[in-house]
């Protein structure tokens, strides 16, 4: 099934189409012939998929926590422990890596969860952003 990018699936459709064939080919006043097989560009990883996948679980895992700890009672505590560079990493994989790699859409860092209050995105003091959202 060429429509996943995949040969995953090629030897259980090669067997359908052999068997569909023996069965209907005799029947049949003309030859009925199937397509030649596409030649694909790019291949579907479902390994990588799977592990982006996993950066998702965990990114969600981490800042859930970050809410469980400090929210409501300290937005400043809450950045700082979901604006963590490990947990952008794994926001990154996700929501950028993931959108290119697996879902073929288009990424932009600016999309990526944290980029409108994570203090690594933005040029300036750290105290000053923290600062704003003190105010918040």
């Amino acid at each position: 099934m060429r429509c996943l990018e995949s040969h995953m699936f090629d030897p259980q459709f090669d067997d359908k189409v052999r068997r569909w064939h023996a069965a209907c080919d005799d029947r049949l006043s003309t030859t009925i012939t199937t397509p030649a097989e596409p030649t694909l560009t790019t291949t579907y990883d479902f390994n990588a998929c799977n592990r982006l996948y996993q950066s998702c679980v965990s990114a969600d895992h981490e800042t859930t926590d970050c809410s469980y700890k400090y929210l409501p009672t300290s937005a400043v505590s809450y950045t700082s422990c979901a604006c963590q560079p490990r947990i952008y990493s794994l926001f990154s994989e996700c929501q950028y890596n993931g959108n290119v790699s697996c879902k073929r859409t288009t990424a932009a860092e600016s999309n990526i969860w944290g980029y409108s209050f994570c203090s690594y995105f933005w040029s300036g003091s750290v105290s000053s952003k923290f600062e704003i959202l003190a105010n918040c």
